[in-house]
């Protein structure tokens, strides 16, 4: 990805209508990053149910459906770290405490028979939930991203301030 790509997607936010385009849209921006996937979604708290929350759901056919009906969100270390920090990571930097338990193991091992490896969170807050977060995957064993990569992710990949999630609904 290069700059001009981010520059020219966040163009194009201002003229999406509705959550399908907007979401195609920035699948295949972020595809050259090596990301095939990615979910927009408040972050459940307290027993909350994630269905309701998701804003965009580009997550493999199959694999949200499962990662709801087990209510993975409560185990997922990923999910319960993008609850307590504001600060982007990758999924291999969630601390051990979360991503080392049995249940977010069992997520992690459930989400490769998806083709979803590794990737990249953007945890923010949201007018729509308490905390929200964007999380890129990929099916690439170890996601790498160079810092100039994040930002750009972080900055307007990631939709801080350019749409309104809620388009469309």
């Amino acid at each position: 990805m290069i700059d001009s790509d981010v520059f020219d997607f966040v163009e194009r936010c201002r003229k999406h209508t509705a959550t399908g385009p907007l979401l195609g849209d920035l699948l295949e921006t972020v595809r050259n990053l090596g990301f095939e996937h990615l979910i927009l979604s408040g972050v459940p708290l307290g027993g909350q149910k994630l269905a309701p929350m998701v804003e965009l759901n580009g997550w493999p056919a199959g694999w949200f459906e499962r990662y709801v009906e087990a209510e993975h969100a409560a185990v997922d270390g990923v999910c319960i770290y993008s609850a307590k920090t504001l600060k982007p990571f990758l999924w291999s930097e969630v601390p051990a405490k979360w991503s080392d338990t049995e249940g977010s193991r069992r997520v992690a091992g459930e989400a490769t028979e998806f083709g979803i490896c590794s990737g990249f969170a953007v945890p923010m807050l949201s007018v729509h939930h308490w905390q929200s977060v964007l999380s890129f995957a990929s099916s690439a064993k170890a996601c790498t991203l160079s810092p100039r990569h994040q930002v750009q992710l972080v900055d307007d990949g990631g939709l801080r301030g350019h749409v309104d999630p809620g388009l469309g609904q």
